[in-house]
């Protein structure tokens, strides 16, 4: 029995140091591997990142900015360093501030769990970030080399904060068919198709456009983002997508893609640019963002009438 018990001290003393290294290992050997990331805060605040071939997409299916989850997962957990234990001083309001606030981040490859920390907050000089493994005691402070800032703001639990702004992107060729629908100005809607050349149909039938015109309009679809998004209540919400739309636009693309954005005009505001007219009258819409819903979702898509001018076009512009 005395013989067995260094060899049983030295296994114990092993799996304490592995245990120790563990506890302050945030870091991703292979980033690329992680497949799925889920971000929860204690009030039930969360996203869900999951890759599906070379796209994120989020918790409702919106796909995820190609940028944001770059600077997640190639910028930040692939290169988490830590500079030490947090000070012994701190500890206790560390601890106590992570469990109400802090934020805890699920990392998975292939349906397995490969990584759980929580992750607090700054450190009085801005440039650590307080993270702490699951079922482990102490607290770290981490950063990044290179990086002067704090890491949380990036572990974001706000789904608009991770949504792609880009609507749609259409290449020419692509397009199949194009509809403009302006409920209250039946004449002013059309509907283009590549099969029908320097053609467009309207409300009195069709007639022939310029090659030119035609070809300009097809490009008018290519890498059209929105400014942002509006997060609102469902009753409002369900008060914007009840009134009439000012414009329908579908466009049927090869593959099967098709693509439906409502456009609403959007309220002006007391604090908005231009709100007067030249006569001093005061303008009941917004003259340069629209309210947008894309596919019958459930957002409020906020687009630039500047970046959509030449898509917002009616059948008298040909």
């Amino acid at each position: 029995m005395k013989k067995t018990t260094p060899i049983i001290l030295l296994i114990l003393c092993l799996y304490a140091c592995q245990a120790s290294k563990n506890d302050n290992n945030f870091a991703i050997e292979n980033p690329s591997e992680v497949d799925k990331i889920f971000i929860s805060k204690r009030n039930g605040a969360y996203a869900r990142l999951e890759k599906k071939g070379n796209r994120w997409f989020l918790q409702d299916s919106s796909e995820v900015s190609s940028t944001a989850i770059q600077l997640l997962v190639k910028e930040t957990i692939g290169k988490i360093k830590v500079n030490g234990p947090a000070p012994k001083t701190a500890m206790e309001n560390v601890l106590k501030r992570m469990s109400i606030a802090g934020k805890k981040v699920e990392l998975y490859s292939q349906n397995k769990k490969i990584k759980s920390y929580y992750v607090g907050g700054t450190t009085p000089d801005m440039l650590g970030t307080y993270m702490l493994m699951e079922g482990a005691k102490t607290p770290y402070v981490t950063h990044i080399p290179g990086f002067n800032g704090y890491l949380n703001i990036r572990f974001s639990v706000d789904p608009s904060q991770w949504q792609s702004k880009q609507l749609f992107d259409f290449q020419s060729d692509e397009i199949e068919k194009i509809s403009m629908v302006y409920p209250s100005e039946p004449h002013a809607s059309f509907t283009l198709s590549q099969q029908e050349n320097q053609t467009i149909w309207t409300h009195q039938g069709k007639k022939q456009i310029s090659r030119q015109a035609f070809a300009s309009y097809f490009q008018s679809f290519q890498r059209k983002f929105a400014e942002g998004f509006d997060v609102l209540p469902k009753t409002e919400l369900d008060s914007i997508f009840g009134q009439k739309p000012y414009v329908i636009m579908e466009v049927w693309a090869k593959k099967n893609k098709k693509v439906k954005l409502e456009i609403f005009h959007r309220e002006s505001y007391d604090k908005m640019h231009g709100l007067y007219t030249k006569n001093g009258e005061r303008l009941a819409h917004d003259p340069n963002r629209f309210n947008a819903r894309l596919n019958k979702g459930n957002k409020i898509c906020v687009i630039q009438q500047f970046a959509f001018k030449d898509i917002l076009k009616k059948a008298q512009d040909f």
